[in-house]
């Protein structure tokens, strides 16, 4: 399994000469001697028609697949030693044990890239990263611990950090930090180390220079959403019919526009469901206390009676409001139709596989899909809870929840629930709308 999405040196010209066998036999055999996997690729009817190879690089317990598929791109993984990078899983960064050196490529928060470049230089009208040289220095900073000498430096990504990593870091330019001098002989070492050094200097950072900076996560193809089927060509567009409550509304398109932060997506659309637990959760309560009261044997004077009236809205009993997870069940109940709700799981060949299986780094709840005729609108609530709780690091249910850390391996493979509890969020806002009112 590759981590990330596949890596392309650059985009083939209209005509690429064959690739060089010569070179071909040079790379293969450093391969073999690296014990790196050197695979060949035959042409796809549907993708590319020329020939094309991959080599595998140690990624933790998994591969990350390097492609390359012309002369120019050749020319380049044969121009550095790559033999000696392995890559993380959860941010994008190359590790090299034998220098001791860990390089990740960073992105300011909420600013562009010429941000970082102006502050650290500290001087007027720098210049663009674009314009600097691979590897060139913005900023540097060492400890001595006993006989060993840590140095973290801020700089252009080097150019094999630029050959191995994805497109937008080699097309723009980009900044990196790279630590040098740490031991890392595990992959979870070298996480653990890059974690612990880049979130104490983004602090100081952001306290020191007003520079908020961020990894790059890595991309998981988990996280892809499905792309809807638009019509060919753009309808007109009608005057609605339906007014909707601002501050649901202002959640939800909150979650829209946090692509990137799945945490802070799936938490957006939650809180817009949130919003109406009181109304439906009352639902079912309101409906049993207007049949009590419609029932003719009715007694306002006998303390039976209205103990059945007590019992229904105490949030202990079976009618009552219940727990946050009940609220969240009754709100789901009330507005999403079974039907819908199942179509629109089965419409992703990808969601419904993912649903229906066990990742339990993420959470245990698999919905019953192979059932048709199961209801999933309670193991749904279930699920959406579940993550949540460990969004928020609640226990809810479950005495060993762990805490889901913004640019884990399961954040990123939240994909498929956000496109869920986005869903619900939107059935939840039509459910709660009333008639447009502009008087």
């Amino acid at each position: 399994m590759a981590a990330g999405d596949p890596i392309r040196l650059s985009e083939p010209p209209p005509e690429d000469l064959p690739l060089s066998q010569d070179k071909l036999k040079v790379l293969r055999q450093r391969c073999e001697t690296a014990g790196l996997p050197f695979v060949p690729i035959p042409p796809d009817p549907n993708g590319w028609d020329e020939e094309m190879y991959t080599i595998e690089f140690p990624c933790g317990r998994e591969k990350k697949r390097f492609y390359f598929h012309t002369e120019e791109s050749l020319d380049k993984v044969l121009g550095f030693q790559f033999e000696k990078f392995s890559f993380l899983t959860e941010v994008e960064a190359i590790v090299s044990r034998e220098d001791k050196m860990i390089e990740a490529p960073i992105r300011p928060i909420g600013q562009i890239t010429h941000a970082i470049v102006e502050r650290l230089l500290h001087v007027e009208n720098p210049p663009f990263i674009q314009e600097m040289e691979f590897g060139a220095v913005l900023a540097t900073a060492s400890k001595t611990v006993g006989s060993n000498q840590f140095t973290a430096t801020f700089q252009k990504v080097s150019a094999e950090c630029a050959a191995l990593l994805p497109m937008p870091m080699r097309q723009s330019g980009a900044v990196s930090l790279v630590i040098r001098g740490v031991e890392v002989p595990t992959h979870d070492d070298a996480l653990r180390v890059l974690r612990k050094i880049s979130t104490a200097l983004f602090i100081q950072l952001d306290v020191t220079h007003g520079l908020p900076l961020r990894l790059i996560p890595t991309r998981s193809h988990l996280a892809r959403q499905r792309r809807r089927a638009w019509p060919a060509a753009p309808k007109n567009i009608t005057f609605p019919d339906h007014e909707y409550d601002e501050a649901p509304a202002s959640l939800y398109f909150y979650g829209r526009g946090a692509r990137g932060m799945p945490l802070l997506q799936f938490l957006a659309f939650y809180q817009t469901i949130e919003f109406y637990f009181p109304t439906y959760s009352q639902a079912a309560a309101r409906r049993r206390i207007r049949l009590i009261l419609k029932d003719p044997s009715f007694r306002a004077d006998q303390d039976a009676q209205l103990t059945r009236i007590l019992t229904t809205v105490d949030p202990s009993s079976r009618f009552g409001l219940g727990d946050e997870k009940a609220q969240l069940t009754a709100t789901i109940n009330e507005c999403v139709d079974p039907r819908e709700l199942r179509e629109f799981i089965e419409d992703s060949e990808d969601m419904k596989d993912f649903l229906k299986s066990k990742h339990k780094a993420l959470t245990d709840v698999r919905l019953p899909l192979d059932n048709q005729d199961s209801d999933l609108r309670q193991p749904l609530a279930e699920r959406i809870y579940d993550i949540r709780c460990r969004i928020v690091h609640t226990k809810g249910s479950r005495v060993d929840v762990d805490l889901l850390l913004p640019s884990s391996r399961e954040a990123a493979m939240l994909g498929h629930d956000i496109e869920l509890v986005q869903f619900v969020a939107l059935k939840t806002l039509m459910a709660a709308s009333a008639a447009l009112n502009l008087v």
